[in-house]
């Protein structure tokens, strides 16, 4: 039951809870003891550099936080749904609705890297050099730099 309610970031003791379609949000010095904080925005997912969290959601809401307690509302020029966020070791990259990819290398300012083409990206991945960006329809967008991407 834990592993459909809860999911956690990598390098960062914080995850997501959803209760009655509200997200709030957990952090944990241990990954025992939890204790939500709040965070607005309908918030989808979070990602981790090890110093910024960084959560995404409805509308384009992007929030981050430096402790897990304290969340800021960061401005988003984008009012379409962002359905994933990953850390790549060098820049934030977010994807969603519509085929749209953003990317930034502090969580803070976001640059429009979107392979476009009408289908929802629902998940983003990062290794060996390469992103993967996985959506409705069996779509998957893949790319080198996180800006050109190739379906």
């Amino acid at each position: 039951m834990l592993d459909d309610i809860f999911e956690g970031t990598h390098g960062a003791e914080s995850a997501k809870l959803e209760i009655w379609g509200m997200w709030i949000v957990l952090v944990s010095p241990d990954g025992i003891h939890w204790a939500p904080r709040t965070a607005s925005g309908s918030l989808y997912v979070l990602a981790s550099n090890g110093e910024r969290l960084v959560a995404v959601g409805a509308a384009g809401a992007i929030t981050t936080s430096l402790d897990g307690d304290s969340w800021t509302n960061r401005p988003s020029p984008y009012v379409i749904d962002l359905n994933a966020v990953t850390w790549t070791g060098a820049k934030f990259v977010a994807v969603g609705k519509n085929g749209a990819a953003f990317t930034s290398p502090d969580g803070l300012d976001w640059s429009s890297s979107g392979p476009g083409g009408g289908k929802n990206l629902k998940g983003i991945a990062y290794g060996n050099g390469l992103y993967v960006a996985v959506g409705n329809d069996t779509r998957i967008n893949t790319s080198y730099d996180g800006v050109t991407w190739f379906r």
